[in-house]
């Protein structure tokens, strides 16, 4: 046996009682995991001792990946025995063959099996699906659409009320958001009760404000500041309004009324004792009026996610569909359901053995109390081994609770179990462990009847070398860059240390709390020429090397993909220029009107502008591309990517460029899962195709391959993936980073219930139980993020490098990760302190002087003109509305004018005031218009424009409107001109700007004057500007609308016109050409962008929005 320790020794032999491991970073737990293991099956070597087999174990792992690891060292430990103990060499060599039988899994590959072998007992289909993430998020997702539309649809009342207090599409996003913890709220009985509990104190409450408004207007203290006098002098003045208003808060005219005379009051003077107590009062009153509001919403959210969840579990069951969190549920319920499935599996393990403990779940621990005696409340035999660590237990975001550990620890002490210590770290240096042990005890605490306290590591490897701390100062003028001076000072140090002491860059890595400041420090590795990758479990399927064979098999899939073809030519695989590319495309567009396609055009060697080499070469292209079609025609999926592989030559392609064992690495990757795919569903190219598509749209959490031995570069990774792993140098940057928002409406607690949000006065603001789940959430928060620095400063072996930025100008001291170590760390003297300024670092390389002169000429900028083939089928042409569009909300117009999807029609009603819909008003008015221009009679055209838009009901204030604008002056001016209505246009309006998209739409209405001019109208429903200009989206539509015009008559336009119908107000246009240049810059801004996440969300119109039940980037 290995050399342990005396507490790992123990944790090993320690078979007849219940056991619990804290085992300490670096402590070698997986090595005391797989002795144990090893040690339970060697019981039956011993006279008298226990038969028992891998089959008799079950191990639970976190991961899929620590559960093979686990399963291979086990297997090479027996193999090594085998060899060791000659004399039970057959023994040893019989429990590798049996190993096969071992329960090693994840809890979700063990519920999995489970449910598999109990079926008809679970009440499932024998063949059910486990959906991967992915699937299971897109299937949610689309469900609960459906539900909350289903909900509208027919009238629903909890849905209507909901969607009318919060969107549609927050009401979904809010459902997706509970549905982890639907059990729980469902389970919590009565949701009211906490907010009638707050009621109750409002008379009380009241009385107390009255007594503290009559103290303040007594003035005891005798207040001698003169401008809080005032102030007191006029509650004075208002004394019995004030207290008329106090007593009944619930009005909000009377909470403006105490805000205005109370929440002004400063709490400085001498009376502030009694100014604090009166406006913390007037803020829990404020409280009471949002939980007031909240006990009419309430039941509304308590009734939807009980209907909510009946249909989701009704969607599974006709889908034959389990997610993660499913597999959990389903298990445990079979099992405290079914006694005989439950004494069955309990007799079956005679060993239960749970990794990673600190990251469970209540429910995981039920699951294991069932299968350790039968009881899901009490821990019952004594099979059980836990091993974790609660200072690394940092997944909350993935339901982990670890309190539960600390529960089960106490549990395993108090039925007669051993909880042992591995405190003995065989991972970091002295130094290192030093500065851990003196913070953590500070930031983690000590006390032992907390869930989480520190216990000190004891260091087994020594070194001089001292951790250190880079401080990079910032003031108003350099905040903007001081992560980008933070990441510069990083790259230093790295090319220092690479340099200087020949540290191999693969033995550095950069960890960070989220990525999203991974790309500051990237493109500072980049900019001093040191190699890097970004491990983040995402990104992967936009990495170039994978985006390039996606092409190539969606031209192989479909050979009319041009621009998919267009981009494999210009990949490594056949390297053709830009100038060819060019020319081919330029060829393309003389042949557009036979619908010519670019593998068309390919296979004709017709391309005049191309000379003979290059030629050459794209032909060479055309027949391997040919080849790879005809296989595609006939070969299953795997074979293909093997044979494309071969054909292309992409090994050694690959491994040529720089980082390109990665590239290969993850090319290989790609025909992994595109085999996994092909075995799991039996899916065709066009069915994986459609899979990488839904994978890429939805961010799929799929890593880069890790198999890049040879590769020597900086890692850049989030802590959460650091978890596990160990690295010679470790950085650990931006550690005055906070915490972002949340903009969630609901939340729930066990203990403190459903907390909502409520409009009062056209604002969401926080109830009382959203406030005490927030302080929970906070405090729990908090305290994780402690535990997530301990992760990343333990992950160090050899040097540990911490930095942080602050503001040397500012008093604040809000807290965070780079506040706590620097007040801790102030009286220690084991660590270098380095500081920097941000604006005395140099953050970019100018690179402009090494250029050589380009002399720009006519031929020059002619041959370089962006071709409009180039641009994708949503640049080609735009609407001047989709302008308006773009400025109310990117996200808006990325939905309708690029995802073309369908938007959710309101149904068309009147109120019982005559109103119309906004939207529905304009088009009423403008169809009735166009009819009265064309010559039909005011009445009659008003009546066809509702009768064409099927309105029924009344439509009294849409007809005043209507006939206040034909009776009045700007109308009047122009009546008996001639005109023309709805004259529609597609033109290239803005060449000259070198935009070469086409514009189309609507002039509302043309007037011909007789000097041979025009003048344009633009007709606008909604409510008029109140001063100045109106909506930039108006006026370049007017513009574009201008130069349409006259490029359609050949006439010049001398006045364009917006009418404001509403109160019969005009703003006039007289020259355009200001505007069309702004209209070409955001044109050029639109086209910059690809990905829905770059075309961001502005919230001013989401009530009205037609995409709202879809959109998930509300704030």
């Amino acid at each position: 046996m290995f050399d342990f320790t005396k507490a790992q020794q123990e944790a090993i032999e320690t078979l007849d009682r219940n056991v619990s491991v804290s085992a300490g970073a670096g402590s070698g737990k997986t090595r005391v995991l797989v002795e144990r293991f090893v040690n339970i099956l060697r019981q039956s070597l011993r006279q008298g001792g226990k038969q028992v087999s891998a089959a008799d174990i079950l191990a639970i792992t976190f991961t899929r990946k620590a559960a093979g690891e686990m399963k291979e060292r086990v297997r090479r430990r027996l193999a090594e025995l085998e060899q060791e103990d000659a004399l039970h060499a057959s023994f040893w060599q019989q429990q590798q063959e049996l190993l096969e039988q071992a329960r090693i899994n994840t809890i979700h590959g063990f519920c999995n099996s489970l449910l598999k072998e109990n079926p008809v007992e679970a009440g499932l289909d024998p063949a059910f699906q486990v959906a991967e993430e992915v699937e299971m998020d897109e299937f949610l997702l689309r469900t609960v659409q459906q539900f909350v539309k289903q909900g509208l649809r027919r009238g629903d009342s909890d849905i209507l009320r909901l969607a009318d207090e919060y969107t549609a599409a927050d009401v979904v996003k809010q459902l997706l958001l509970a549905i982890p913890k639907m059990d729980a709220i469902l389970n919590f009985g009565d949701l009211l009760q906490p907010y009638q509990a707050k009621m109750n104190e409002k008379n009380v409450l009241q009385v107390q404000l009255q007594e503290l408004l009559l103290e303040l207007a007594e003035d005891k203290m005798k207040v001698k500041a003169s401008a809080h006098r005032q102030k007191l002098e006029l509650l004075r003045e208002h004394l019995p309004e004030l207290l008329k208003a106090a007593a009944d808060s619930s009005k909000l005219e009377n909470m403006t009324l105490l805000d205005s005379y109370v929440g002004t009051l400063a709490a400085t003077s001498s009376d502030k004792a009694v100014v604090k107590a009166a406006k913390e009062i007037l803020q829990q009153l404020h409280l009471l009026a949002a939980d007031a509001a909240a006990l009419k919403l309430i039941p509304c959210w308590q009734q939807a996610l009980v209907n909510c969840s009946a249909y989701l579990r009704e969607q599974q069951e006709l889908n034959n569909m389990l997610g993660f969190d499913d597999l959990e549920s389903r298990a445990l319920e079979l099992l405290k359901n079914n006694r005989q499935v439950c004494s069955k599996n309990s007799s079956r393990y005679q060993y239960i053995m749970v990794d990673e403990f600190q990251d469970t779940n209540e429910r995981q621990r039920e699951l294991v109390y069932l299968l350790c005696g039968g009881d899901k409340d009490r821990l019952l035999g004594h099979k059980l081994f836990v091993v974790g660590d609660a200072k690394q237990s940092i997944y909350r975001f993935r339901g982990a609770d670890v309190s539960v550990f600390a529960r089960v620890r106490r549990d395993i002490e108090a039925a007669g179990g051993s909880n042992i210590v591995l405190d003995d770290n065989f991972r970091t240096v002295d130094k290192v462990l030093d500065l851990c042990n003196l913070a953590f005890a500070a930031l983690l605490g000590e006390d032992r009847q907390q869930d989480v306290y520190f216990e000190a590591l004891n260091a087994n490897r020594a070194t001089d070398i001292l951790p250190e701390m880079l401080v990079i100062a910032y003031d108003k003028e350099s905040k903007a860059i001081r992560r980008e001076a933070e990441a510069a000072v990083i790259a230093e140090r790295i090319l220092q240390l690479h340099t200087e002491e020949q540290i191999s860059y693969k033995d550095m890595v950069i960890l960070l709390g989220a990525l999203t400041s991974a790309k500051s420090f990237a493109s500072a590795l980049q900019q001093a020429g040191i190699p890097y990758t970004i491990v983040d479990g995402k990104g992967f399927y936009e990495r170039r090397e994978i985006i390039d064979l996606i092409n190539l098999l969606v031209f192989l899939e479909d050979s009319s993909r041009s621009l998919e073809l267009a981009g494999v030519l210009r990949s490594p695989y056949f390297a053709v220029d830009d100038e060819s590319l060019t020319a081919l495309f330029l060829e393309l567009n003389k042949q557009k009107e036979q619908t010519v396609t670019l593998w068309q055009l390919l296979q004709k060697d017709e391309w005049p502008l191309i000379d003979y080499q290059k030629r050459c070469h794209l032909l060479t292209a055309a027949e391997k591309l040919r080849q790879l079609r005809q296989y595609a025609e006939t070969m299953p999926l795997p074979e293909l990517l093997h044979t494309i592989v071969d054909v292309l030559q992409l090994e050694p392609l690959l491994t040529a460029q720089e980082f390109g064992l990665e590239k290969l690495a993850n090319i290989k990757k790609m025909i992994a899962l595109a085999e996994a795919y092909t075995i799991e569903k039996h899916g065709t190219l066009a069915e994986y195709l459609l899979r990488l598509q839904q994978l890429r749209q939805a961010g799929a959490r799929e890593a880069a391959a890790a198999d890049t031995t040879g590769c020597d570069f900086v890692t850049i990774m989030t802590i959460h993936k650091s978890k596990g792993l160990e690295f010679p140098v470790v950085f650990v940057p931006a550690l005055d980073a906070k915490g972002k928002g949340d903009t969630d409406m609901l939340r729930f607690n066990a203990d403190a219930g459903l907390g909502i949000k409520v409009d009062i006065g056209g604002e969401l603001q926080d109830t009382s139980v959203m406030l005490a789940i927030k302080d929970i959430e906070k405090q729990l928060d908090s305290a994780e993020k402690q535990r997530q620095l301990y992760v990343a400063m333990t992950r160090a072996q050899d040097r540990l490098i911490l930095s942080g930025t602050y503001d040397s100008s500012s008093k604040s001291r809000s807290e965070t990760w780079f506040s706590s170590l620097r007040n801790i760390l102030q009286e220690y003297d084991h660590f270098l302190l380095k500081e920097y300024a941000a604006d005395k670092k140099e953050i970019s390389v100018n690179a402009a002087a090494e250029l050589e002169k380009v002399i720009v000429t006519d031929e020059l900028l002619q041959r370089i003109k962006p071709l409009p083939e180039y641009g994708l089928e949503w640049q080609r042409s735009l609407s001047a509305t989709a302008l308006q569009t773009y400025l109310d909300c990117p996200r808006c117009y990325y939905y309708q004018y690029i995802l073309q999807m369908p938007g959710y029609e309101a149904v068309k009603v009147t109120d019982s005031d005559g109103y119309l819909p906004a939207a529905l008003q304009g088009t009423v008015i403008h169809k009735a218009l166009e009819l009265l221009t064309n010559g039909y009679e005011p009445e009659q055209a008003f009546r066809s424009a509702l009768q064409i838009n099927k309105v029924q009901g009344s439509a009294a204030r849409t007809y005043d409107i209507y006939m206040q604008y034909i009776n009045g002056p700007l109308y009047q001016k122009m009546q008996n001109a001639e005109r023309k209505a709805e004259i529609s246009f597609e033109l290239p309006l803005l060449q000259e700007y070198g935009i070469a998209a086409a514009f189309s739409g609507y002039i509302d209405c043309t007037v011909f004057n007789s000097d041979g001019t025009l003048r344009i109208v633009d007709y606008k429903t909604g409510v008029p500007p109140e001063a100045g200009e109106p909506a930039p989206g108006y006026i370049y539509q007017l513009a574009l609308y201008q130069k349409a015009a006259a490029e359609l008559w050949q006439r010049p336009v001398t006045l364009a016109e917006l009418h404001f119908l509403q109160n019969n107000s005009c703003w006039q246009l007289q020259d355009c050409s200001d505007r069309l240049q702004e209209v070409a810059e955001l044109c050029r801004d639109i086209f910059s962008k690809r990905r829905e996440s770059e075309f961001t969300v502005k919230t001013k119109y989401c009530k009205n929005c037609p995409f709202a039940y879809f959109c998930a980037g509300q704030e």
